[in-house]
């Protein structure tokens, strides 16, 4: 073979390996309820933001983006004007943004927009707003709670491919842009979003998702909070949830028992301890799954705790 021959063989081969690499890798805190968050950069300003799948788009703290970025008119389309939050429709203020946000060692579009409403009260967890499932889903994404690592991967990786292997899989919908699952309770559809920035327990479960479950018998226990809950974008008190946890639930064929969910005036959801109840995950955006590694039993939440 000849040194010509040799040296372009190798550099395609290092262009394969390359590409197969993981394009982003966060780290995933040991504490279930702790946020997963990106060291992202918006031109040359840094920005950290809660890795929030609940979230359709990408939203900065408005503090944040009043000093770094220029405020553009508001928008006259009324689905540009509000976000839906755990409690309802939130505000949105819309600013010029640079055309890329990076993360890590990928790059990808902004439009040169973004949005921003007042999360001042995520400033305890050191952010400066959240980036959601328009962005997050032009990759496929590795949650490995064992490795304690976050990874996304560009389209047709095969390493993604190897990590999905073995996983169960359940089909993805997208409920307005937001990743959605189809838990089966005793035969019945109930759609619940796939939202790692709720953090207040399992998930959130809506008063007509409540009444449904607990009519064919799915309601194990529940009981009033006496934790404080916070909207994750709003940051509005969410005041005396109650608290419900649920049985006779099945995603795929993974039983569900035990989970702890918080009452919620939006949307059903699985939250961001539900994703630690598993060895690994799969976003798979690309073939619109979510995959697990399933288990005989999940640990059941503590009511008391919250």
């Amino acid at each position: 073979m000849s040194r010509l021959v040799s040296f372009l063989l190798a550099c395609c081969l290092a262009g394969v390996a390359h590409a197969e690499a993981p394009r982003v890798v966060l780290d995933i805190p040991a504490d279930p309820h702790a946020p997963v968050i990106a060291n992202a950069r918006l031109g040359k300003q840094a920005y950290r933001l809660l890795v929030d799948t609940g979230a359709s788009d990408l939203y900065l703290d408005r503090d944040q983006a009043r000093r770094t970025l220029t405020a553009l008119p508001p928008s006259t389309d009324p689905d540009e004007r509000t976000a839906t939050g755990l409690q309802g429709d939130i505000a949105l203020e819309p600013y010029a943004a640079p055309a890329t946000l990076a993360l890590g060692g990928w790059t990808t579009d902004t439009g040169g927009q973004v949005h921003a409403v007042d999360m001042s009260h995520l400033r305890v967890l050191g952010v400066d707003g959240l980036i959601g499932t328009r962005y997050l889903s032009r990759l496929n994404w590795i949650w490995d709670n064992r490795a304690r690592q976050l990874r996304g991967y560009g389209y047709g990786a095969a390493d993604f491919d190897a990590a999905r292997a073995g996983l169960q899989c359940v089909p993805l919908f997208s409920a307005e842009g937001i990743p959605q699952v189809v838990l089966d309770v005793k035969g019945d559809a109930a759609p619940f979003l796939v939202d790692t920035g709720d953090l207040n327990a399992s998930g959130s479960l809506s008063a007509q998702d409540h009444e449904a479950l607990d009519y064919r018998g799915a309601v194990i226990a529940s009981a009033p909070s006496r934790a404080l809950h916070l909207d994750p974008v709003s940051g509005a008190d969410l005041g005396p949830l109650r608290m419900t946890q649920i049985g006779h639930v099945l995603l795929g064929t993974q039983r569900l028992d035990g989970l702890v969910l918080h009452e919620s005036r939006a949307d059903s959801r699985l939250g961001r301890a539900f994703f630690a109840k598993f060895e690994r995950l799969a976003l798979d955006f690309e073939g619109m799954r979510l995959c697990f590694s399933p288990r005989e039993t999940l640990e059941p939440d503590d009511l008391g705790r919250y």
